[in-house]
């Protein structure tokens, strides 16, 4: 459980971040992601992870099979 501690603390750090730049920064960060300015940043890194996500699934059951 150890191992756990520092993944979780990484989801609470990141969550509080997003809920202080809403209220101190008046900068709402899902609202930006739905812009289609946001689309064109995320779509092609989507596209990227899923490519190598893809290949590595791949090569690992030609491995393993």
């Amino acid at each position: 459980m150890k191992t756990n501690q520092g993944f979780i603390k990484n989801i609470l750090i990141v969550i509080i971040a997003i809920v202080l730049a809403k209220y101190l920064l008046h900068f709402d960060f899902i609202a930006w992601l739905r812009t289609t300015q946001a689309r064109h940043i995320i779509d092609p890194i989507i596209l990227i992870i899923k490519a190598v996500y893809n290949w590595i699934d791949n090569f690992v059951r030609n491995l393993v099979s």
